[in-house]
C-alpha cells in the first residue's frame, strides 16, 4: 500500500509542476518539482532545465538537461542543453559536445544546433551549410530553419536562393 500511496503521490506533485510550467508559474512548479527529487525522472530534470532557462539559471539548466539526457537518451533533453551551451557563451564546451553527439545520432536539430553555433560566431558559410543538412534531414521540422537560412542570404545579397527557399518551404506546408 505504501508503494502505491508513494505513486499516487508522486504522480499529483508531478502534474502540478507540469501543470504550473504550463501556465509559466515558474516558481510554484519549481516547488513541485524539487519534492519529486533526488529520484525523479529523466522528464523532471528536463522539466526543471526548462524552468531554469526560463529564469536565466544558465549553469543550472544545463545541469539539469544533460542529468535528463544521461537518464534517458532523450535527444529533446540533449538539444536543449546544447541551446542552454549556446545562450551561456560555453562556445569551446558546445562545439565539443556538438561533435560527439552528431557522431552518434543522425537528427535535424543537431545540425541546427550546429548552425546557430555558426551564426553566433560570424561564420555565415557554415552556419547555411549546417542549416542545409538539417533541412536535407530526414523528418525535419524545424521551419525556424528556413527563415534563418532566408535571412543569411537575403543579407549576403542572395536573393533569388532566398526566393527558392521560401518556394521549398511552401512546397513542405
Amino acid at each position: 500500500a505504501d508503494i502505491i500511496d508513494n505513486t499516487v503521490m508522486w504522480c499529483k506533485l508531478k502534474k502540478k509542476g507540469d501543470l504550473s510550467l504550463q501556465f509559466r508559474t515558474f516558481q510554484e512548479a519549481i516547488k513541485f518539482y524539487d519534492k519529486l527529487l533526488p529520484e525523479g525522472q529523466p522528464e523532471v530534470f528536463h522539466n526543471i532545465g526548462v524552468i531554469q532557462m526560463n529564469l536565466g539559471q544558465y549553469e543550472r539548466a544545463i545541469e539539469n538537461f544533460k542529468k535528463a539526457f544521461q537518464m534517458s537518451s532523450n535527444l529533446e533533453s540533449l538539444t536543449e542543453y546544447l541551446l542552454a551551451l549556446l545562450v551561456d557563451k560555453q562556445y569551446d564546451l558546445l562545439f565539443l559536445e556538438l561533435l560527439k553527439y552528431s557522431k552518434l545520432y543522425e537528427d535535424p536539430r543537431l545540425w541546427y544546433v550546429f548552425g546557430l553555433y555558426y551564426e553566433e560566431n560570424k561564420d555565415m558559410d557554415n552556419s547555411l551549410d549546417c542549416y542545409y543538412k538539417a533541412i536535407c534531414s530526414e523528418g525535419c521540422t524545424i521551419y525556424e530553419l528556413y527563415e534563418r537560412v532566408v535571412k543569411i542570404l537575403i543579407s549576403k545579397g542572395q536573393e533569388s536562393k532566398a526566393y527558392d527557399a521560401i518556394m521549398d518551404l511552401e512546397e513542405k506546408n
